[in-house]
Order: C-alpha cells, then structure tokens, then sequence
C-alpha cells in the first residue's frame, strides 16, 4: 500500500511539474518598447514602465495626453502570412494562470508562454462580447473599435497562449477601445487604448493618426 501511495505522490508530483508555466515577467519603471518606424512616446504621451521576459520588452504602459491608457504588447516570430479572425463570443473559456497588467479600469491578463518566440505566430483568434467594428484591414494593420465588457486573442488555437482583458472598476458594465494589429517583418505588435477615467470618450481614430501620421 505504502508503495502505491509513493507511486501516486510521484506521478502527481511530475505531472504538476510538466504543466508549470514559469513567470519570468519582470517589471521596469519608464522603460519604453522600441519599434522600429513607430514612436510610443509624443504628444504628451509618458511611459509607466515595461515588463521584460529574458531580457526582452514584450508589454508596455503609457498614459497618452493624461486622458487615454495604452497598452503596447509583442508577439514575436510572426509568419509573413499569418491569419487574424475575429469572433463574436463572449464565452471563450480561458486557464487559469496569468500575469496580469492592471490599467485602472480593467485588467490584461496574459499567459506567460505567449511570449515564446520559438513557435511561429501562423493565427491569431480574437474573441469578444461585442462586435468589433473595422476601421482599417489590410495584411499589416489591422485597426478596429471595440466596446466590451471583456475579450480574449488566442495564438495558434492554443490555449496556453491567450491574452484575456476584463473590465475590474466597480460599477463599469464596458469600456471603449481602440485596438491595432500591426506587423512589422517578424513582429506582430497589439495596440489596446482606452479612457483613462470613465467619462473620457475617445477621439474617432486616435490611435491610428497617433501612430501613422
């Protein structure tokens, strides 16, 4: 019996390992992501800080003209043809282990092993409780508004690689956003920017002239 119970103690203890996603995030104050062609900080624009995962900047915050939040994440080693859909569905299932990057309003919760770059980035999935609405959709842009309680993007249909955002302020039932996908060679850069307070609305397009003009 004795060691039976040894057996099923090691077989648990090995399994547990095996699904163990290290959390290597480490948060740095007012250090800014580099993209090349793209300035983050102007116009008033100030940098929180960036989380670094082995040495590389893959989430930043900013706080743009003190009226609007941004959240500027890397998804690194993108296929030239990767395939983004969206889906309308507010009740994607997630697991249950994050990093989470809190923005006053709501909160991005981000699976560790979505910054590793071995895989290649062939699909990216998005899922929302509202329909997102396109102003722009083009192989490398892909700019659209959104009002949403929460959504989720998942990589590669896998489901250890999701983003998840879900509103946390007290008494907010949505939020409006402005989200850009943007791939540069083998980057793939996601652009999330909402009011910083609730009553703040956003200017129409914001974040695509903030960018690109």
């Amino acid at each position: 019996m004795k060691i039976f119970c040894l057996i099923l103690i090691l077989v648990f203890a090995f399994s547990c390992k095996k699904y163990v996603i290290p959390d290597d995030l480490t948060f740095v104050p007012q250090k800014s992501m580099n993209i090349n062609g793209i300035s983050l900080v102007k116009n008033n624009a100030v940098c929180i800080g960036s989380y670094t995962s082995q040495k590389d900047t893959v989430v930043s915050q900013y706080n743009i003209q003190s009226k609007y939040s941004l959240i500027a994440v890397k998804l690194g080693n993108t296929a030239p043809f990767s395939n983004f859909k969206n889906y309308e569905n507010g009740d994607y299932s997630i697991p249950g282990y994050f990093s989470i990057v809190n923005q006053g309003l709501y909160e991005v919760k981000v699976s560790p092993k979505i910054f590793d770059g071995k895989e290649k980035i062939t699909s990216i999935d998005f899922y929302s409780d509202k329909k997102i609405i396109y102003q722009i959709n083009n192989d490398s842009i892909k700019s659209f508004d959104l009002n949403f309680n929460k959504f989720t993007l998942k990589i590669n249909n896998d489901g250890n690689k999701v983003l998840y955002s879900n509103i946390e302020y007290y008494g907010l039932k949505s939020l409006d956003a402005q989200i850009l996908l943007y791939k540069s060679e083998n980057q793939s850069y996601l652009f999330i920017m909402t009011p910083a307070k609730e009553n703040i609305l956003l200017e129409k397009d914001f974040l695509y002239h903030y960018f690109f003009n």
